[in-house]
């Protein structure tokens, strides 16, 4: 979690560990991060992420992931200035 001096929080970062499919090695995955709108674009969000890497390698785990909605241009473009990847797509339908 992030506060501002007075304590105030102003984000959090949930990170959990996974079985990658297949190479079946551990993998940290970011579950959600949230930061306050007013907060946003003042390096918040940069220091969550940074926390959950250093949580994983601490834990001897070499890779993170996360999902993020392709349609979410802003978040798309922090994730890539982070220095993460696209790797898959994924699929989805209404029934």
């Amino acid at each position: 979690m992030a506060a501002a001096p007075t304590g105030e929080p102003l984000g959090y970062v949930l990170t959990t560990t996974r079985l990658d499919y297949f190479t079946r090695r551990p993998s940290a995955h970011i579950e959600v991060l949230v930061v306050d709108p007013g907060a946003r674009g003042h390096g918040v969000g940069a220091l969550l992420i940074d926390g959950a890497e250093r949580w994983a390698r601490g834990s001897g785990i070499d890779q993170i992931t996360l999902n993020v909605f392709a349609r979410n241009q802003r978040a798309r473009a922090f994730y890539d200035r982070l220095g993460y990847q696209e790797e898959t797509v994924h699929y989805r339908k209404g029934l």
